[in-house]
């Protein structure tokens, strides 16, 4: 998935979540059995905001996460 000829002022947010999708699923760093519901928990979120990138408008997507965080900080 590694996109050699791309400048990085031309990655998109896309682009950085699926690379966070790809490291999550074939990184050797971490021992896989420690980090299995760790990385299932990731892998979800991931694939949630892929469909926000594809699918909101900027502002949505900013309010939604601004919420969230907003929510998180609050725990």
């Amino acid at each position: 998935m590694i996109i050699s000829d791309k400048k990085l002022n031309q990655f998109t947010l896309e682009d950085v979540i699926q690379r966070k999708v790809q490291f999550t699923n074939t990184n050797t760093i971490f021992d896989k059995t420690d980090f299995k519901d760790n990385d299932e928990g990731e892998l979800l979120a991931y694939h949630e905001m892929l469909s926000d990138v594809r699918g909101m408008t900027e502002c949505e997507f900013v309010n939604k996460y601004v919420k969230i965080i907003k929510e998180l900080g609050a725990v």
